[in-house]
């Protein structure tokens, strides 16, 4: 891989399990040393840099908090290892905890405080010394997903407004959408792709990225007339954004589900704020659709399928 983050970025790495993700933050963080290439910092190479020496606290998935020690303790660990009095550091170590609105736990041992609570001492602990690259792997995965929501949101506004470069591992794309200014995708060990989420999922380079970020439908590429190509679903207006393609892409979304025949419902998967909905064509062709929760769709039902993008993905 071969990337540079700006100052101030928040940039998510997402991929399959095995892949290199956390890999990569440990070189970041001095864990691990590359095979071959450099890691710079400011223009300053850090391969030779022990992980103490180095700027880049590393959250863990586990949280990695000591239990032999309170949260006020854990939150001042980093501090102290940097020289830092024990007033200045009690004082900032209480401070971040009340930023993190856990400041009433500070002298809770650390078993006895919830997932959550933990969560954020963990999170206060790396802050604290004002770090100029924050690691974060997979930091909310153990959380519950209504705890994970709002501690995402919080996290996402704090590092906002500190202006902390970022580097973020999940294996949830709502996470890295939503947190990330850019989102990398990982696969065996290499850098696929890395944009801005809304490019990543509008223009993904291959058929295996569309597939990683989001539900996709993806239909051979035969020929393009001026700008439309011919698909299952009728003509659909294109966006060349590939040399050689070999496929079309078409997300559930642009998808509009009618009255009709051109094909029977097989499946319909309900979440509440919408639904998926599985339909065959009379050509055997499976195809995505997401339609309101509001709609009334039923497995057997015949309906037409027509598009409302602005324009599908060459691929």
């Amino acid at each position: 891989m071969n990337f540079t983050i700006d100052e101030g970025e928040f940039v998510a790495i997402m991929g399959p399990s095995g892949c290199g993700k956390t890999t990569t933050l440990r070189m970041l963080a001095g864990l691990e040393a590359p095979s071959e290439g450099e890691v710079r910092m400011e223009g300053r190479v850090m391969n030779t840099l022990p992980a103490h020496e180095r700027d880049t606290p590393l959250v863990w998935q586990s949280l990695a908090l000591f239990p032999f020690l309170n949260a006020r303790e854990n939150v001042e660990f980093g501090l102290q290892m940097r020289g830092v009095d024990s007033v200045a550091r009690r004082k900032k170590a209480i401070d971040w905890l009340d930023r993190l609105e856990i400041g009433e736990f500070a002298e809770r041992d650390i078993s006895s405080l919830s997932g959550g609570q933990k969560q954020r001492v963990a999170l206060a602990r790396a802050l604290a010394p004002e770090p100029s690259v924050l690691l974060l792997d997979e930091p909310f995965s153990n959380l519950d997903s209504t705890l994970r929501v709002e501690i995402r949101s919080e996290v996402n506004q704090l590092l906002t407004n500190l202006e902390i470069t970022t580097i973020f591992v999940t294996h949830d794309q709502d996470e890295a959408f939503v947190l990330g200014n850019r989102v990398a995708v990982m696969r065996e060990g290499r850098l696929i792709q890395i944009d801005p989420p809304h490019d990543l999922y509008r223009q993904p380079v291959d058929g295996w990225v569309a597939g990683f970020v989001g539900d996709a439908n993806i239909f051979p590429f035969n020929k393009s007339v001026n700008s439309v190509c011919s698909t299952p679903i009728g003509e659909i207006p294109v966006l060349k954004v590939a040399d050689n393609p070999s496929g079309i892409l078409i997300r559930p979304e642009e998808l509009k589900i009618s009255e009709g025949n051109d094909g029977i419902v097989e499946i319909v998967e309900y979440y509440g704020h919408d639904a998926m909905v599985l339909i065959r064509l009379k050509d055997g062709t499976l195809i995505k659709a997401r339609t309101p929760a509001v709609s009334n769709c039923q497995r057997g039902d015949q309906v037409s399928v027509s598009y409302v993008g602005m324009g599908a993905a060459l691929l």
